[in-house]
């Protein structure tokens, strides 16, 4: 499974955000992620792990690119706020940091179609796309 670094339950989603924010005060687990482990591994009795790729999902600890990289990043978000530029994500492209409207970036299907190398690759590994 993979779960968005910001995902909540549909309760805690009805939630006002001052009602959210003191829930998690008293919160067990350091994220969904951990919860939604624990709530498997009870249903199925068999271990879950939870991994937060960070890093190492590009193969280790972070260099002095990733701290450079993380800084452009973080000064363009930090930019827009104080413009009030709202509605926008910020991406990398052609090496420059750029602000792409939210509308352009989400809520679009994007398919992968099922014969593609990535998709063999990941059956290779045994990953199960459920068919």
């Amino acid at each position: 499974l993979a779960v968005a670094e910001g995902a909540m339950s549909q309760e805690d989603r009805k939630l006002s955000k001052k009602e959210y924010k003191k829930q998690l005060q008293n919160y067990m687990f350091p994220s969904v992620s951990y919860k939604l482990a624990a709530e498997i591994e009870e249903r199925t009795g068999r271990e879950v792990r939870v991994t937060v790729p960070g890093h190492t999902q590009r193969g280790g600890m972070p260099d002095a690119y990733d701290r450079v990289f993380a800084s452009r990043l973080g000064s363009e978000g930090g930019r827009m706020i104080c413009e009030g530029a709202f509605g926008f994500m910020v991406a990398y492209r052609n090496r420059e940091i750029v602000r792409v409207p939210l509308e352009d970036a989400a809520g679009k299907l994007k398919l992968v179609q099922p014969d593609s190398t990535i998709i063999n690759e990941a059956r290779m590994l045994g990953i199960s796309f459920g068919d």
